[in-house]
């Protein structure tokens, strides 16, 4: 049996069409925005800072939400998660280049 769940593990990691098929979908069965932003900006491997990564989910968050109005609120949720997640690293940033690292 296929349910919201099992539809949403199909989605992490997933920044292309399948997010913008399954998404609607989704919130029009109740999963809740920042939980499917949350799973999509999974990133299972990244090169650079932490900030850099953080910086480009924003980026894909902001897109996302002019090119397919129907996930507003995921893009919306994702960019909130995301600069949150941003500030934690610049400021883990900031420290580690204080302490020379």
């Amino acid at each position: 049996m296929v349910t919201p769940d099992k539809l949403l593990e199909a989605l992490v990691g997933q920044r292309n069409e399948t997010l913008e098929s399954l998404g609607p979908l989704l919130l029009d069965h109740g999963v809740p925005a920042g939980r499917i932003a949350a799973d999509v900006a999974w990133v299972d491997s990244w090169w650079g800072e932490e900030s850099a990564r953080h910086l480009h989910l924003i980026d894909y968050f902001t897109d996302l939400s002019i090119r397919v109005p129907a996930l507003a609120a995921v893009a919306e949720a994702g960019r909130a998660q995301q600069k949150e997640l941003l500030r934690t690293a610049e400021s883990k940033e900031r420290a580690a280049r204080v302490q020379g690292r």
